[in-house]
């Protein structure tokens, strides 16, 4: 990705046409475009040669190349998404060096908390929620991989068991034929290139923001939090197993659960609803 940025810029550095600085709106040639205008927000647009056309129309034609295969582009974003959770790892072990001292800081004052009684395993309700999107975002992907089919005429799927209530929940779908605003071929594909590339954008905003600000904890396994002994260890295992199996207890500016939450949500919103 950064390596194809760096390319983009570069082309828009080196052997810059006229078009592009001296007719920044209107790069069209007077041939090709016979009612190309001559005014644009008042003000007067002078229409360029033949020649300067051409000399643009190849300048323009080398910097916006053909896009990359879905297949290539969701590898490699996977690869970010996967150097974005070993950054937030790291992140999770200077923010539980940083955070203060809950035997001299107190936790903020909270309205809610002071009003509600805290439920101390409301937290497991959180987890299940986030399995149960999980589960279905799984579920949605498959949908759009069966619309997908569909839009290349390549035919229902024929699983290897005959279960006929089970067939019909897992295989079946609606073709959408009219009024249709989704582009059903490669969907589940772009698909998770959205929900992959928002991930790993938030994982890294998230990183900057528990890193450069601490709060006091108010969860009571943090009131005295373990000392990481070992920050590779702990670092590996937050990868493996999400944050679940790792000691860090200073992530509290930005929710984890709160991205995640929001992520299978949104992904619900826009793609769930062609899937019933």
């Amino acid at each position: 990705m950064f390596v194809g940025l760096w390319e983009i810029v570069s082309s828009n550095t080196h052997s810059p046409c006229t078009c592009c600085y001296e007719y920044p709106h209107w790069c069209l040639s007077p041939a090709t475009h016979p009612l190309l205008p001559i005014h644009t927000l008042g003000l007067e647009a002078t229409v360029m040669s033949e020649r300067q056309a051409t000399r643009c129309s190849n300048h323009l034609r080398g910097r916006w190349r053909t896009p990359l295969p879905l297949w290539t582009q969701l590898m490699r974003f996977l690869l970010v998404l996967l150097i974005s959770t070993f950054i937030i790892a790291v992140a999770l072990v200077v923010s539980h060096e940083r955070m203060p001292d809950p035997k001299v800081t107190k936790p903020l004052p909270d309205l809610g908390f002071e009003i509600f009684a805290k439920v101390p395993k409301l937290s497991l309700l959180a987890d299940l929620s986030i399995g149960c999107l999980s589960v279905l975002s799984a579920f949605t992907s498959l949908k759009l991989y069966l619309l997908h089919r569909q839009a290349m005429g390549l035919g229902e799927v024929e699983p290897s068991f005959k279960i006929p209530v089970l067939n019909r929940l897992l295989f079946s779908v609606w073709m959408c034929k009219e009024n249709c605003s989704l582009e059903l071929r490669n969907v589940h594909l772009i698909a998770w290139i959205r929900f992959v590339t928002s991930y790993s954008l938030l994982l890294l905003f998230r990183s900057v923001v528990i890193v450069t600000t601490e709060l006091p904890t108010p969860v009571d396994k943090c009131q005295d939090p373990p000392k990481i002994t070992n920050p590779l260890k702990n670092i590996i295992l937050t990868v493996i197993t999400a944050g679940g199996g790792s000691i860090h207890c200073g992530d509290l500016m930005f929710s984890g659960h709160t991205v995640i939450l929001t992520l299978h949500l949104m992904f619900q919103w826009v793609y769930g609803r062609w899937c019933t």
